[in-house]
């Protein structure tokens, strides 16, 4: 088992796997071919049993506001983007930058008053790409701004 491995594990996933369930699943390589697809066939029917006990039980809470005050939608993509192949990657990217730059308008909106749209939003569209520039005119339009 890697060092960080427990650590970068879903939520979820904490719940669903105990350590024996774990340790099955670490085992299913070393296993013969044949015995190893009903290893992990009951190795996901143990996670689906935690999880199942896990929300009749408790009342469980996977909310990121049970994990943490702080958990913003930029947080949740930065978290996604771990798992993100190099194309999505670039998707997320575009988007927590869209978000950061609608935070920073927003801050500058707040603080110095309603400007134009000729002001800081051409300011920030000029540092975009032109397909960037199509997109951020999209979301501005849904969100209103």
């Amino acid at each position: 088992m890697y060092e960080n491995e427990t650590q970068d594990l879903f939520a979820l996933d904490e719940i669903a796997s105990e350590s024996h369930v774990k340790m099955i699943k670490a085992a299913i390589p070393y296993i013969n071919i044949p015995i190893q697809k009903f290893a992990a066939i009951y190795v996901k029917a143990l996670e689906l049993n935690n999880t199942i006990s896990f929300f009749s039980n408790t009342g469980g809470d996977l909310s990121a506001c049970s994990i943490s005050a702080e958990g913003t939608a930029l947080d949740m993509l930065n978290d996604i983007q771990c798992y993100c192949n190099d194309e999505e990657k670039e998707t997320v990217d575009l988007l927590v930058n869209f978000m950061n730059s609608f935070q920073l308008y927003n801050t500058y909106k707040s603080e110095f008053g309603n400007t134009e749209n000729n002001g800081l939003m051409g300011m920030l569209k000029a540092f975009l790409s032109p397909e960037q520039q199509a997109m951020f005119e999209t979301y501005s339009a849904v969100l209103g701004t």
